[in-house]
């Protein structure tokens, strides 16, 4: 008996599945096991896959590379399958399998069908993460892994760019070509500009006053007429009193 403490409320009880619809899937490696077959004169490895995102999250595939086996050809299409993988995971030196685990990649799957038997699904092919392919159930707005798809930032609704929102506006110029006719029929109604013939332009103040005042500076002074001599108090002779 071995006590674990579990309480099973606490969990959601798992549901039967079946196979998913064929298709591309974003996957991980999340479990290698090696076996040996059923004669027990060889080995093959079991490869686990579980689906990370969309619609079919959690679900799972298998696949068996018969890494040891009498056959020869059974030998080569198992390590060339694991080449596939370790290619998609970007791993080209495997020494455990445990190095191809945890990767996100690729995987396209298709519905094999086996009288007496349940759907199963088979994996086909392998790419990287990267892959530009839509997978099955995945988010519209292109979530992990799928190709293209616009992706909005977290917590704000998908819009698209705001460049692309912009309406298209003429020019200042083309939305008004009455206004450039008006302005240039008043330019042309408009006599040119006469220039003042030069006799009647006025001569600049100094040479006006230049004349005038050299003409004052040449004027002698003006003299008085000579006292005679020995008047008394300068009166002419016969204007004085004798008497």
């Amino acid at each position: 008996m071995v006590q674990i403490n579990f309480d099973a409320q606490q969990y959601v009880p798992l549901e039967e599945r079946g196979a998913v619809p064929a298709g591309w899937y974003n996957v991980a490696m999340d479990k290698s096991e090696a076996k040996p077959t059923k004669d027990g004169s060889g080995m093959y490895l079991e490869c686990q896959f579980v689906v990370l995102d969309g619609l079919h999250k959690g679900a799972r595939f298998w696949t068996r590379l018969n890494i040891r086996n009498s056959s020869p050809q059974a030998v080569e299409i198992a390590y060339r399958e694991l080449s596939s993988i370790a290619h998609a995971c970007g791993v080209m030196q495997v020494q455990d399998s445990t190095q191809l685990h945890n990767i996100p990649i690729k995987v396209k799957v298709k519905i094999r069908k086996a009288e007496g038997y349940d759907d199963q699904n088979e994996i086909t092919a392998y790419k990287p993460a990267s892959h530009p392919v839509e997978t099955v159930g995945a988010s519209p707005f292109g979530g992990a892994g799928q190709a293209g798809g616009f992706q909005p930032p977290s917590g704000s609704p998908a819009q698209p760019p705001q460049q692309a929102t912009q309406q298209w506006q003429p020019p200042q110029q083309a939305q008004q070509p009455w206004q450039q006719a008006q302005q240039a029929q008043q330019q042309a109604q408009q006599p040119p500009m006469q220039q003042q013939p030069a006799w009647q332009q006025q001569p600049p103040q100094q040479a006006i006053n230049g004349p005038q005042v050299q003409q004052q500076q040449a004027q002698p002074p003006m003299q008085q007429p000579p006292m005679a001599a020995g008047g008394a108090g300068g009166i002419p002779p016969w204007l004085q009193n004798n008497g």
